[in-house]
């Protein structure tokens, strides 16, 4: 399957770009016109792979699937919608997916000491609105099954377990992911990540 990312310079990018690449896809990233320094840091860790490349245009290739990361939802300060498009041999839409994402931490995000920033707001370590977010790892590993899903809703909330309600009706448009890793360990994680990376966090 060849796979485009758009916007895969983005923290959320760079984590599906690495995952399709570990799971043998062949992935070609959106080129971005002003990468930074960080950017071109994140791309050493897969430019290298024979599977992967760059293009400036997904418009004249022939992609079995199109992934657009971090749209953003104008009326929520946390959410982000991750876009899925499967395409048939013709090359013809067959299935879109629009992946409605509750807070997602993780890796590379824009990242202080005592917090993560989430739309230019500092969301601290220890908040409430931080208990219910959801790791970058686990949310991959359930983007890696919808991707080989056929029959799915169109329109999929993804939501922490931790949230504690979950919804009666409409059972096929939720998905509730269960960490893999307790709050106390994906705040160590970020913090030691802040504190080998943070020349670029700094900036």
């Amino acid at each position: 399957m060849r796979i485009f990312i758009e916007n895969c310079f983005h923290w959320i990018g760079f984590h599906i770009v690495n995952k399709l690449l570990e799971e043998g896809y062949e992935v070609v990233g959106e080129r971005s016109k002003n990468r930074g320094v960080k950017e071109e840091y994140l791309f050493d860790f897969f430019g290298r792979n024979a599977a992967f490349s760059l293009s400036e245009s997904k418009e004249n290739n022939d992609y079995d699937c199109f992934i657009s990361v971090n749209k953003k939802i104008p009326e929520s300060n946390t959410k982000t919608i991750i876009q899925i498009k499967k395409y048939n041999e013709e090359g013809f839409l067959v299935q879109q997916i629009e992946l409605i994402v509750s807070l997602l931490v993780g890796e590379w995000m824009p990242i202080k000491k005592d917090g993560v920033l989430v739309q230019n707001k500092l969301i601290h370590f220890h908040s409430k609105l931080f208990t219910e977010a959801i790791y970058i790892g686990d949310f991959i590993n359930a983007c890696m099954q919808l991707l080989k899903s056929t029959n799915v809703s169109p329109i999929i909330n993804i939501k922490s377990c931790k949230t504690g309600k979950m919804e009666k009706e409409n059972l096929e448009k939720y998905i509730y992911i269960r960490d893999n890793r307790s709050k106390d360990e994906i705040i160590e994680l970020l913090k030691k990540h802040y504190q080998r990376h943070k020349h670029f966090y700094e900036t």
